[in-house]
């Protein structure tokens, strides 16, 4: 095996082992759902008392997909012939058969599933890298909007977009606020800075000096936390003390070859969480970008020195699917801060 393809295989059985959201807990009501993770195609449904399962959507009679069946009595029946699935993927009822046992291998692959702050996450590996999934702090405090958006480019590719300080202004014209900064203030130095963490690292804007702390409020604060979260936090526009836009929570989610799923949240208030299938203008205008690249193949990039936080992004993941974070974190410069014109 060569060195490209082993690190593909370790860097799958990593992800593997991760915890990621597969659906917002608000979908999941009275019928089974259809999702992915990776590359296996789930469907996620609520058993007795309540709790959640994710199955491998697929009978294990002819292949129907259990997404289209009718959950009962804490178990999901098939449209097709009726085989009815309890939580842990076993066949516990056969209509055709006549008093006959049912075989041994009537069964479906289920998966580790917890419902946790507004998701239903799930794990492919039989033991998590975790036991729980990674808290989403923000979600216990307040209400707000979940939403989800397929976007046919790489998870890792999207993710990126997410941290890349320079391409709002050209990007997102009319949508974004550093293109109302450049309209209203024309090309400007720009220079942003990262600092690594636990869990990954943080980019924010302004700077601070090389002694002080990362700030707690700055007028941009971008947070990347392994595997897949970007959390997003912009100041408006109504000078320096203005109201800050909600933050927004990203998750990325592969779903197979060139494909994604994106899960959106963002705080905005009251006492539960509600669901739209709409991913607004800003990811409007990001997919059109995204997925052509996807199309090019992206095999030769040039990247420059405002391109760090992606090329950090990159470097802070390989470490991790080798094993080798946070331990790995010690041969990266703790704060940086990267020279940027928008």
């Amino acid at each position: 095996m060569n060195a490209v393809a082993e690190t593909g295989e370790t860097e799958s059985v990593w992800l593997r082992e991760q915890w990621w959201p597969a659906i917002p807990s608000s979908r999941v009501r009275r019928k089974a759902l259809a999702t992915g993770v990776l590359d296996q195609d789930l469907v996620i449904f609520r058993g007795s008392g309540g709790q959640v399962a994710a199955l491998s959507n697929r009978c294990a009679h002819r292949g129907v997909e259990l997404s289209l069946g009718r959950v009962a009595d804490g178990t999901l029946a098939c449209r097709y012939h009726g085989w009815r699935y309890d939580t842990t993927g076993s066949c516990v009822e056969i209509p055709s058969l006549n008093g006959e046992s049912i075989p041994s291998t009537a069964k479906v692959c289920s998966f580790n599933c917890v419902e946790q702050d507004g998701y239903v996450w799930v794990s492919l590996a039989k033991e998590p890298y975790q036991p729980n999934p990674p808290r989403i702090e923000r979600f216990a405090r307040t209400g707000g909007v979940q939403g989800s958006a397929i976007l046919r480019c790489d998870w890792k590719m999207a993710l990126e977009n997410n941290l890349d300080w320079c391409h709002p202004v050209f990007t997102h014209p009319w949508t974004h606020p550093q293109f109302y900064m450049r309209l209203l203030h024309g090309s400007q130095d720009s220079p942003y800075e990262l600092r690594t963490t636990e869990s990954g690292f943080v980019m924010f804007w302004p700077p601070v000096g090389e002694n002080d702390p990362t700030p707690e409020d700055p007028d941009v604060l971008v947070v990347f936390e392994l595997p897949n979260r970007v959390t997003v936090s912009v100041r408006h526009l109504l000078g320096d003390k203005g109201p800050r836009i909600p933050a927004t929570i990203f998750h990325f989610v592969p779903t197979g070859d060139g494909v994604c799923r994106v899960e959106f949240m963002f705080p905005v208030g009251g006492t539960r969480y509600w669901y739209t299938p709409r991913g607004g203008p800003i990811l409007a205008q990001d997919r059109v970008v995204l997925e052509s690249a996807q199309r090019t193949g992206a095999r030769s990039q040039v990247s420059v020195k405002a391109d760090a936080s992606t090329l950090l992004f990159r470097r802070v993941l390989n470490l991790a699917a080798e094993g080798e974070w946070p331990e790995g974190r010690a041969a990266i410069a703790a704060r940086k801060v990267v020279p940027a014109r928008i």
